[in-house]
């Protein structure tokens, strides 16, 4: 019987500023920023074992449910792994530095790339390989996220979230093509592997999909839907209804951001938890869209930038935890760990009363590309 997959149906919005609308949240309290539910009768169904089992694994899961979805990737001398990590808007700088890295002529072809949020966006594109930076630049510094990204007045005291995006599953449906998804499906065959972050909502846990074994298999839709669900950070996007159909019988599944549970997919989580055993990983590279220690900057005034300052900062110690457990296991194992993040500078240009805005994207952008050109992004090595 044919798959059906589909995205949430939501309220069309009611046209507003972002500045205006943000400005009522005040109103409402920080918990207007976070709060995030299902829609309707969008009740997850976890029937066990898991009916996608072949598709995805929990993130806490051991090595022996690991290992399957990694396959060869991971064996053999010069093994890279490349971990995009959350960000919003400030993926524009991840962007960036790929293109950047890759006029440096030094950008190596991965073996391993993971996504989350943001960094799922990009992480199709990372995989694929350079012929596909000058999608990257489009999306990032042409305006199409930051157009696509629309108020949802309606959403912010009766939905489920602030924007209202489904013109950015337009944009995923339209830049995420067949096409695409078949190439991933070969390199996907050829060993390599692409994996993605979300949070199944109901279960409050982690999910990680082989992105690669999707693709071989043809669920085009739900390829594009675990990309979209993994980038719906909770309360500003809506979360996203993963339906699909396995022998004859319908799943529902409501997905949202991976980065509520894990800001950057490196190390994983059982490697980790073996101090000093090297699981077959030479290179770990994590692109932070972030910046791990920002400028100072002046305190809130208004309810939405105090929440917005506080939440900012309960993801950057996320990502700061994960990034220096990464360091220390290469420290341990004498694996070589590179990071590079958004700089210092360009943290204090950050406004959250206007999102995704297109100059400051722009900015992060071109910064990245410098980092990545003049051969400075990294920092970091052996031990």
């Amino acid at each position: 019987m044919p798959e059906k997959e589909r995205f949430m149906r939501l309220t069309p919005p009611t046209p507003l500023s972002r500045r205006g609308a943000l400005s009522l949240l005040a109103g409402f309290g920080a918990a207007g920023l976070i709060s995030c539910s299902p829609a309707g009768d969008a009740i997850a169904v976890h029937p066990e074992p898991d009916p996608l089992a072949a598709f995805r694994f929990p993130l806490g899961a051991g090595a022996d449910v690991w290992s399957p979805h990694l396959g060869p990737s991971r064996n053999g001398p010069n093994t890279r792994w490349l971990a995009l990590s959350s960000g919003g808007e400030d993926g524009a700088f991840g962007a960036g530095a790929l293109v950047g890295w890759t006029e440096a002529g030094t950008r190596p072809r991965f073996d391993v790339v993971t996504g989350v949020s943001a960094g799922a966006l990009i992480a199709p594109l990372a995989f694929l390989g350079a012929e596909w930076n000058g999608l990257l630049k489009q999306i990032f510094t042409e305006g199409e996220i930051r157009d696509l990204v629309k108020l949802d007045i309606a959403g912010i005291a009766f939905g489920p979230a602030l924007f209202d995006t489904r013109q950015l599953d337009a944009l995923i449906a339209t830049h995420v093509t067949e096409a695409m998804i078949a190439d991933v499906a070969r390199e996907h065959a050829a060993g390599r592997r692409l994996l993605v972050v979300t949070t199944d909502l109901a279960r409050a846990r982690g999910m990680v999909w082989n992105m690669g074994a999707l693709a071989e298999a043809g669920r085009v839709d739900l390829f594009r839907g675990v990309i979209r669900a993994s980038a719906s950070l909770p309360g500003l996007f809506p979360p996203v209804e993963l339906s699909y159909e396995i022998g004859g019988k319908l799943y529902r599944e409501t997905h949202i951001d991976g980065g509520v549970k894990m800001q950057i997919l490196a190390v994983p989580p059982f490697a980790l938890a073996r101090p000093g055993r090297p699981f077959g990983v030479e290179t770990f590279y994590l692109l932070v869209n972030n910046t791990l220690d920002p400028a100072p900057q002046v305190p809130g005034r208004q309810t939405v930038i105090i929440s917005d300052q506080a939440l900012s900062e309960l993801v950057r110690t996320s990502t700061k935890t994960m990034v220096e457990a990464a360091r220390v296991y290469g420290r341990t194992t004498g694996t070589r760990v590179f990071v590079a993040d958004v700089p210092a500078e360009l943290s204090a240009d950050y406004d959250p009363m206007r999102r995704f805005d297109r100059q400051y994207m722009n900015k992060l952008f071109e910064r990245g590309y410098q980092l990545g050109a003049s051969g400075k992004l990294w920092s970091g090595g052996r031990g």
